[in-house]
Formats: structure tokens, C-alpha cells, sequence
């Protein structure tokens, strides 16, 4: 399902309840850059795992997120099934509404020439992209706005008039002539002082209104020298009216409500990145799911939405789910940048910060490349969606109303991809644990074949169906290609509905696997959260050409 501007309000909470019936949720993202060494920059040996971790934040740090793509997999246990529902996003990195805050944003040249060879519209992104604020945005505009209403702060810079700029101090002089008089009038509340064009000027030919510099000689004199005054812009005119305390206090508290109300609409797609990791979803307005943002129209919320509304605050909040990506360590970077704030500078410390917000991270790269050796696989996602096609269980189906990729494969669209992603993690997996449970049965051996430079570069599992390749192979044992030939006899036992789960209510605890055992059915469900499976093969990013070639984001823990 397409995703843009005009439908994400009235498709947000659709995608909020998909998530939270998902079982987990797989993820990729379309960039206007990534990291590229510089020209004639050469590196004796690899990186360290801090070293590509501060070329990736740099880059990060510079371009953006053009496109996501979210697949939220839902789990049947009763017959050992699994629904996809895929999103295919675009955000834009423009700011829509005035916070007092702004954004820089670039596109590398090779990013760019990629894009369009797969047909990406980058107008489409720029003018009809959904769009967002991060964490670290929206607390800076709402502190911009605090300094903003705050009498102390809201103040004009003293200007330095000169002697011989007379018509200024002419016009100074009258402003202060009129406000001498009208203090002096002997009235207990005197109505309001009107200051505009008529009153102050004294030219022939008058305008219809003050100029922008006249404007702020009048609100800099009476700030300055009448501090039991106020100025309010009104249409042409300054309105000067007496310092009412509990009245500026109430304004003021309604103007910072009217700033939280545009910071809380600009969120945008931060709040599917919110309900992913089960924090508060209760700032998002009801009109947010009835807006309509070709004609700016809301219609109240009807008693289904706030139904609807309120069982997925119940099921996400302080539940995170398990997020599922491939080659994970360059998109979680992105996505912490774009989505939560400054990256650190320390990779522990982002690894500690990932974790910290999604508790279960699975890289499907890391699972088709684990105990490979030293010689890097090739293991793109569509060589793994390719290989896991042979396989017809679990059983995998894509839900009626999102059924845009059934026959027309979008290969860099982040949808589909993210759709792939989500496949693989469920066959690969369920395969690898079966293996791991059977060892007598899975004993087929396969030899990687090893790509050019560029591939090990890139990473990359020659996953070839047939049980060995060509003369060039390397000899490495496939742990996934052993799963496969011995899984291939494997029978699916029907079952009845589990206890343990009722596809609703799954709770993960943040920092927890823990969720209940059931009776264990090779190729049936994909291994359980809580199994010794995900602790071998979970929260580990595959990162090729380092010297460590992973990231854990659970390292600190016991």
C-alpha cells in the first residue's frame, strides 16, 4: 500500500493496528546518500567496527530518508501461517509548518544515479512525502517557542539611530508623543491604543499600513521604555494595550498549546517509529485519522475510530516489537538520526541506545551469513528471497488489501523490499532452527561461492539451489543451505489453536524475550522470541570488512 501526504492521516491508524497485531515488523529504507570514501582514500586493513560506524554517522548525519518501506507480519498459530501487510512510505525532508526550526538536506550524486535507474521519483518524495519531526526536533521547537512567549526573551534589539537620521526620530518622538497621551487619560481601564499609519505618519501622501521597519520602531520604543506596556500586531496596526499579567500568562498558555498542537501534527511518520519501539501514543489527535490534507478538511472522529484508537494504545505501549531489516547496522544509523535525534559518537553507546529502543533486532543478513569464516558471502536480499522461494513453509500469505507486489515485483522500492525482508526472516529462521534441532537429518553440505571486491564490499551468499557451485568455491559450510536440503522432507503437522498466544495480546517487555514455550513442529512457526535460537542468532548486525564483522546491541548485558 502507497503511502503519501494526502492519505497518511486517514491511513495512520490502519497502520497502527497492523502493527500492533504484528507479530514482528520488517523494515527498509531508499537514501539520498550513503557513506563513500573519498577519492584516492585507501585503508591498510579493515575498519574497525568504530571507525565504520563514524563514516556511516557522518553520512547520516547529511542525507536522508527518502522512502521506508514497513511490513507488519502477523502470526497465525493455529495453522501455522503468516500475513504480511507492506507499506511503501515516502517522506519528505521539508518542513511543513513554522516551528522556528529548520533542515538541511543533500543528495550524493551516485545515490541519485541509482534512484533513477530503478525509476524512484524524487519530485514525488519532495512534494507528496509524508512528513516527520525527531525527538530532538520537536523538543527544540517546543523550547524555541517557551523562549518565544516568554516576556524576558521577547524583546527587539535596541536599534542605534543616528543624528542625522531625522525622519526616524521624528517618527520615534511621535509614537511616544501619542503613548504620553493616552496614559494620561483619566480612565480606570482605557480602551486600547491604536497605532498605524494615519496616527504616526506624517508624509502627504500616506500609506495604507506601517512599514516592517516602522512596525519594529514601534514595538522596540514601548518594550523598552513603557515595560508596563504591550504591543499585539493587528491587521495595519500595533494595538498597545497595559500589561495584564493573568491575561498574558492565559495567552501565552494558549499559544504554547497551539505549538504543541503543530509540533504534535508535524510528528508525522515519528509516531509509526514510536509504536514500533511501545511508547505513548497518546498526543496523536483524533482529527489526525479524519483530515483530509488535499482540502485541509476534518470531520469529527467517530466512536469506531476512538475504539480503534484506544486498543492500539492498549496493545503497544511499553511493548515493542521485534524489528527485522536487512544488513541493519547502515539503516538502524539513518534511522536513529532521522527518527530519534544526535547520533553518539561512540558505537557502544548507539548499540546500547538501539537497544535500548527496540529490544529484538534481527538482521536477516547476519542469519544467511553466520559462522561463514573469514571471506565475506554474497547474501543480497533478493538472492535470499530467491532461495527461500523453494521453500513453501511456513506458510506465507500477503493480505487482500495489499496485494500491490503479488505479481509485480518492485526490486528498491522500500516496500517491497521490506515485504522480502520479512519473508526471508520468517523461512530463514525457521529453517536454521529446525537444522539446529534435527542435526542427524541436516547434513547436506553447500560451498559459498565468492563474489569480486565490490561484492564482498557490499556483502553478499551465493545461494545457489544446486549442493555445490562452480571450481571457484571456497569450501565453507552453508548452514543454510544444509537446513534447506534436509528440511525439504520435513511434514507440517496441523495443530490446534496454542494457548500461549491469541494473536492479540503478545506482550514483549522492553529488554525481555521472554515470551511462552509451545510444543515445537519443525518448519511450522518461526523459532519463539524467547528460544536459545534468537539469542545466538538476535540483536547481532552483520558488518562486512570490519575487523570485528558484527555489531551486538546486547553486549552489555549479562
Amino acid at each position: 500500500m502507497d503511502i503519501q501526504r494526502h492519505n497518511f492521516p486517514s491511513k495512520l491508524l490502519d497502520i497502527l493496528e497492523a502493527i500492533s497485531e504484528s507479530y514482528f515488523v520488517a523494515f527498509d529504507l531508499e537514501l539520498s546518500g550513503v557513506p563513500v570514501r573519498p577519492y584516492g582514500a585507501h585503508r591498510s586493513g579493515k575498519a574497525t567496527l568504530q571507525e565504520r560506524y563514524t563514516e556511516t554517522k557522518a553520512a547520516a548525519e547529511r542525507y536522508q530518508i527518502l522512502q521506508i518501506g514497513l511490513t507488519c507480519v502477523k502470526e497465525d498459530t493455529a495453522d501455522g501461517a503468516y500475513q504480511l501487510k507492506p507499506f511503501n512510505i515516502d517522506l519528505s525532508p521539508i518542513l511543513g509548518e513554522r516551528l522556528d526550526i529548520d533542515r538541511d538536506f543533500s543528495f550524493h550524486s551516485g545515490a541519485v544515479e541509482f534512484l533513477n535507474s530503478v525509476g524512484f521519483d524524487f519530485n514525488n518524495s519532495l512534494t507528496n512525502g509524508v512528513s516527520y519531526l525527531s525527538r530532538d526536533e520537536a523538543d527544540l521547537a517546543k523550547q524555541r517557542a517557551e523562549e518565544r512567549l516568554s516576556r524576558t526573551n521577547d524583546t527587539y534589539d535596541r536599534l542605534e539611530v543616528k543624528p542625522e537620521e531625522t525622519e526616524t526620530l521624528a517618527f520615534l518622538q511621535r509614537v511616544k508623543e501619542k503613548v504620553d497621551a493616552w496614559l494620561k487619560l483619566d480612565q480606570f481601564d482605557p480602551e486600547p491604543l491604536f497605532l498605524g499609519s494615519k496616527e504616526l505618519c506624517s508624509r502627504d501622501i500616506k500609506s495604507e499600513e506601517l512599514s516592517r521597519f516602522e512596525k519594529r520602531l514601534v514595538h522596540q520604543t514601548i518594550r523598552q521604555d513603557y515595560p508596563q506596556l504591550v504591543t499585539i500586531p493587528r491587521r495595519g496596526v500595533i494595538q498597545v494595550s497595559r500589561l495584564d499579567e493573568e491575561r498574558e500568562a492565559a495567552v501565552r498558555r494558549s499559544k504554547l498549546k497551539d505549538t504543541k498542537s503543530r509540533i504534535y501534527r508535524q510528528t508525522g511518520f515519528r509516531w509509526v517509529i514510536e509504536a514500533i519501539a511501545g511508547r505513548t501514543l497518546k498526543y496523536i489527535e483524533l482529527d489526525t485519522f479524519t483530515t483530509n490534507e488535499e482540502n485541509g478538511f476534518t470531520t469529527p472522529a467517530n466512536f469506531d475510530i476512538k475504539a480503534r484508537f484506544q486498543r492500539c494504545q492498549h496493545l503497544l505501549y511499553k511493548r515493542p516489537k521485534p524489528v527485522v531489516g536487512h544488513n541493519l547496522f547502515l539503516d538502524l544509523i539513518y534511522l536513529y538520526r532521522t527518527f530519534i535525534g544526535q547520533l553518539p559518537e561512540r558505537v557502544d553507546d548507539f548499540a546500547a541506545q538501539i537497544h535500548e529502543l527496540f529490544p529484538i533486532v534481527v538482521d536477516t543478513k547476519y542469519l544467511a551469513t553466520h559462522e561463514c569464516g573469514d571471506i565475506n558471502p554474497m547474501s543480497s536480499l533478493q538472492q535470499l528471497a530467491e532461495q527461500m522461494d523453494a521453500q513453501q513453509s511456513p506458510l506465507i500469505a500477503t493480505h487482500y488489501d495489499y496485494r500491490k507486489y503479488l505479481d509485480n515485483p518492485a526490486d528498491h522500492e522500500a516496500g517491497y523490499d521490506s515485504m522480502l525482508t520479512g519473508q526471508v526472516a520468517i523461512r530463514l529462521s525457521t529453517m536454521l532452527e529446525a537444522r539446529k534441532r534435527t542435526p542427524t537429518e541436516a547434513n547436506a553440505i553447500v560451498e559459498f561461492r565468492t563474489g569480486s571486491d565490490e561484492d564482498q564490499t557490499e556483502g553478499g551468499v551465493s545461494l545457489d539451489r544446486g549442493s555445490h557451485s562452480n571450481g571457484n568455491n571456497t569450501g565453507t559450510t552453508s548452514m543454510l543451505a544444509a537446513a534447506t536440503d534436509a528440511l525439504r522432507k520435513t511434514v507440517i503437522v496441523p495443530v490446534g489453536k496454542d494457548d500461549w498466544y491469541d494473536g492479540k495480546t503478545a506482550k514483549i517487555e522492553p529488554a525481555s524475550w521472554s515470551d511462552a514455550e509451545q510444543q515445537w513442529i519443525p518448519l511450522r512457526l518461526m523459532p519463539r522470541w524467547s528460544s536459545d535460537f534468537w539469542r545466538e542468532y538476535g540483536n547481532r548486525l552483520r558488518v562486512f570488512s570490519t575487523q570485528e564483522g558484527m555489531c551486538r546491541l546486547d553486549a552489555g548485558l549479562p
